[in-house]
């Protein structure tokens, strides 16, 4: 058995959004769902929808669920390449944000142009693009990145978070 199959995770018409209802299998004596089948979840969303395996993950839980609600999951690839995606899975019940996880394949910045088979200076240049997109996608759900350039990159809360029209 798989992790869709054992977790219910389900496509829908959309190949960038997944269902998963919370069923008593994956749920807690006091019908939560477990924090892990979440997380479970948000990877194999992620990785069937990208086509590549998820290599590290980070997620943060913002609320909970419970048994018979249904946990919508959006898929958002951020960057698609030869060798390197960048990935989020943001999981919610109905307008309540559940838990959002990134994903995503490491290259040491020295093997980049390497990997994308161009030269050090245009694959720094790729680079600042694919985190300015990330950035941008990131501040639509109200979380800003201060620097781009800065792998440890801090994040702060948007005082006006930004829906995507």
């Amino acid at each position: 058995m798989d992790s869709r199959s054992f977790l219910g995770l389900e496509p829908t018409h959309n190949p960038f959004r997944w269902k998963l209802p919370v069923s008593q299998k994956i749920s807690t004596q006091e019908g939560f769902m477990f924090g892990g089948c979440g997380l479970a979840a948000a990877i194999s969303a992620l990785e069937a929808t990208s086509g590549r395996r998820c290599v590290w993950a980070t997620s943060q839980y913002l609320s909970y669920t419970k048994l018979d609600d249904v946990v919508d999951i959006d898929v958002t690839i951020a960057v698609e390449g030869r060798a390197i995606t960048q990935a989020r899975a943001v999981c919610h019940v109905a307008d309540r944000e559940i838990l959002t996880l990134v994903g995503w394949d490491d290259i040491p910045r020295d093997e980049l142009a390497v990997v994308l088979g161009t030269t050090r200076a245009n694959a720094r240049v790729r680079l600042h693009r694919a985190r300015r997109r990330f950035a941008d996608q990131l501040a639509t759900h109200g979380v800003a990145i201060t620097d781009l350039d800065d792998r440890a990159a801090a994040a702060a809360p948007l005082s006006t978070p930004r829906n995507p029209s």
